[in-house]
């Protein structure tokens, strides 16, 4: 309060034009004393930059920020010399400024600091937002290399059209990494040309590159180029990554027929699913061909699974027609709708044009339909078609869906989400508004809230449905994998909703948003798995493991571990399901616990007094932890850590199983093989290997027989242990587990091209 005093001889200074020596007794004081010198402003000349400075900062205390802003630019290097807090907030200030108005008058200011490089990288951004363009180009021209820049960068720049253009307008083709970019953005514009210049550039600079370049774009666009070069030309029709990955799943297929077996003597019910799990994109169907008298006894939607789930086992055969042959129904036989299914999980994506024929044709049989052909019907198609927008198979969709049947409502709206996923098309948004309105069944409502998720999927735009089901599933798949926080917020609400499925969405929108971000998932649902609802404990036990496939992660683990003793059966499933992801690949010295967690699972398998949705939630988590023969992981990411319309619904769909269990096998749309591969320039396999330190050997413990007392309670035998060696280094052509990619380095897809 001492400084109050020279108040008056401040007043008078000034009065008198001694103007600097009252900026020398104010500066040392002047966050004390700047509230009490409003009435004295208009006395300020501010002739120098001093006074200029000093009455920016009284402004800037008094809050008058516009004006702190003006006497800042005119006190110049005054004010960019002082490092006090008040330059980074006054800076800070223009910044927000800018954002609010491109046109504020302290445009110019901001501009020569960054041109001047004052200030820090974090300006790039900021550039973006102001719509500098040209001056983005050129600070982002020096950043090319940096890969966790443009990473941030595609994820947070929503304005897709101008980002990409400055991509293409920059032309930086010195990096892997800046050539992703590149073709990202000819992609975005459809700039086939353009694409296929670029590859021809890169075959005559560094034909390994080009193969690189080749792979990246059939993994993540699958366009329809062509090129003399027969080798570029079997890499971008997608036939060498098909080779390669179906070999490598079937010669390291380490899935036991003990352990399918010993399920099976223990009288487990849905063995069929952890069959299909275990053998996932290998072809080996001996299991099911061998017990053909135990699936052939099955009626009705039991069979159905079990004839879809062939899916699973022949996830991209060449083939299909050959394995589904005396399944797909005819004339004599109409009751295999499972086979429809399993023919759009073999051929997901394809856009097959012979497909959509046959599975046409039962749709327009809707005499003879059943309820298990329209479901097939419907599944494959969208399946086959995922994301194309196909106009004349919606409106087949539409038409059935207007039938008054709860399976065919069901059926024919999920298949239309899948069809016009991500194309937020919205006259398909509106004739499902219009079946809703129309139609009574819960079942129906449900899966038009999947069908809207689908159809805004990757919008980053908010949507208010009716549909509360769907309204904040689709702010998950709206702002899949971005993280961010505004949206997090408007989620977390959800979970205090009076009805247990939107809760349950609520925990499933969250696990997409954070997907991108293990540590951000992690501490966002980790306090949830302590919620007092039962549909929150049990998404977040599904949610993380799926999330944390293969990863092994300890808090995930323990977590999960924890709720597989919940007094809940919903949740301890969940939770057993979950823990069969994060398990994958894994043995007991990556998991303390592992040992003891394999052991929970067997338990709850052989115990006839256990619950039934417990005994299945063990059932498919023993499956998923030992899927693809150890050589897979499941993940919402490609092989080039992308986020695509197939993985997104194979994950969306799979943590709708609660409602009905057709929706598991989909799954097999997020299979990641997890290897290691060296190609020369003739596409021949490479003699490679690399080292590592790690325990990676292969642990299977098997579920133990169960045998009878005198009273006739059953007792398990001890539990037997196979264990498979890995190999002292990993070979090119050979698998490897996730931990050991992490460990070696190597960067998916794995896959690498050297010259001879």
């Amino acid at each position: 309060m001492q400084s109050l005093k020279i108040l008056p001889n401040i007043k008078y200074l000034l009065e008198n034009n001694k103007e600097q020596e009252a900026i020398n007794i104010i500066t040392p004081n002047i966050d004390t004393l700047a509230l009490y010198l409003k009435d004295c402003l208009g006395l300020f000349t501010a002739s120098t930059k001093e006074s200029s400075l000093c009455l920016s900062k009284i402004h800037f205390i008094n809050q008058n920020y516009d004006q702190s802003i003006k006497f800042a630019i005119k006190a110049g290097n005054l004010f960019l010399e002082d490092k006090t807090f008040f330059y980074k907030a006054l800076v800070d200030r223009m910044m927000s400024c800018l954002l609010i108005d491109t046109n504020h008058f302290c445009k110019p200011f901001i501009l020569d600091l960054i041109k001047n490089d004052i200030l820090s990288d974090s300006y790039i951004g900021f550039l973006f937002s102001i719509k500098e363009y040209e001056l983005f180009e050129m600070a982002l021209s020096k950043q090319m290399s940096n890969k966790d820049l443009l990473s941030f960068l595609i994820n947070e720049i929503q304005d897709k059209n101008m980002f990409y253009k400055s991509i293409i307008n920059i032309q930086n083709k010195e990096t892997e990494q800046a050539l992703f970019l590149l073709i990202d953005a000819y992609a975005y514009f459809n700039m086939t040309a353009q694409l296929k210049n670029l590859l021809l550039e890169m075959e005559s600079k560094d034909i390994c590159l080009c193969y690189t370049l080749c792979f990246y774009i059939d993994e993540c666009y699958k366009l329809d180029l062509q090129v003399e070069n027969q080798n570029m030309m079997r890499i971008l029709n997608g036939t060498f990554k098909k080779e390669i990955f179906n070999k490598f799943r079937v010669e390291n297929n380490l899935t036991s027929f003990k352990l399918l077996d010993s399920m099976t003597k223990s009288l487990t019910s849905h063995v069929s699913f952890v069959n299909s799990f275990m053998n996932l994109g290998t072809t080996n169907d001996t299991f099911y061909r061998n017990n053909s008298d135990v699936f052939g006894r099955l009626n009705e939607w039991a069979r159905y699974l079990d004839v879809a789930n062939l899916g699973m086992i022949h996830y991209k055969n060449d083939n299909p027609y050959d394995v589904l042959k005396n399944y797909i129904p005819n004339e004599s036989n109409n009751k295999e709708g499972g086979s429809l299914q399993a023919l759009g999980l073999i051929n997901n994506g394809s856009y097959n044009e012979a497909d959509n024929e046959l599975l046409l044709y039962f749709l327009d049989s809707i005499d003879t339909l059943t309820d298990e052909l329209a479901f097939g019907s419907c599944m494959g198609l969208g399946l086959i078609n995922i994301g194309s927008n196909n106009k004349y198979i919606i409106s087949a969709l539409i038409k059935l869906a207007k039938e008054k049947n709860t399976i065919y409502g069901e059926a024919a709206t999920i298949g239309m989400g899948l069809i016009g996923c991500g194309t937020c098309e919205k006259e398909l948004l509106d004739q499902l508004r219009c079946i809703e309105e129309d139609t009574e069944y819960q079942r129906v409502i449900r899966s038009i809230g999947i069908a809207n998720a689908l159809l805004v999927a990757f919008t980053r735009k908010e949507y208010n449905f009716t549909n509360k089901f769907g309204d904040v599933l689709s702010l998950g798949t709206a702002f899949v994998g971005t993280g961010s926080l505004e949206i997090i917020s408007k989620v977390l609400p959800f979970i205090n909703h009076e009805d247990d499925d939107v809760k349950r969405n609520a925990i499933i929108a969250l696990g997409f948003i954070c997907c991108m971000e293990h540590s951000l998932l992690l501490d966002t649902l980790e306090p949830l798995a302590e919620n007092h609802n039962n549909a929150v404990r049990s998404a977040v036990g599904l949610v993380l493991g799926f999330f944390f496939s293969g990863t092994g992660n300890e808090r995930v683990c323990d977590l999960l571990e924890g709720l597989m003793y919940d007094t809940n059966s919903l949740v301890k499933q969940s939770a057993l399901i979950g823990m069969g992801f994060v398990i994958m690949q894994c043995n007991d010295t990556l998991i303390k616990n592992y040992k003891r967690i394999i052991g929970k699972f067997n338990k709850v398998i052989v115990d006839r007094s256990e619950e039934g949705s417990v005994k299945f939630g063990a059932v498919i988590g023993r499956g998923i932890s030992e899927a693809g023969g150890r050589s897979i992981i499941f993940s919402i990411t490609n092989m080039f850590n992308k986020i695509t319309k197939e993985r997104l619904v194979g994950a969306l769909m799979f943590f709708n199983y609660w409602y009905w269990y057709p929706y598991i096998n989909f799954i097999s749309l997020n299979l990641k093989e997890t290897g290691f591969f060296v190609f020369d320039e003739d596409l021949q396999l490479v003699d490679k290997s690399l080292k590592y330190n790690g325990n990676y050997d292969n642990i299977l413990i098997k579920v133990p027989d169960v045998k009878k007392s005198r009273k006739f309670k059953a007792k398990p035998a001890v539990e037997e242990e196979i264990i498979t060696k890995a190999d002292e280094n990993i070979q090119s052509g050979k698998r490897c587990t996730l931990l050991q990619m992490k460990e070696c380095g190597i960067e998916f897809p794995g896959v690498f091209f050297t010259k001879k």
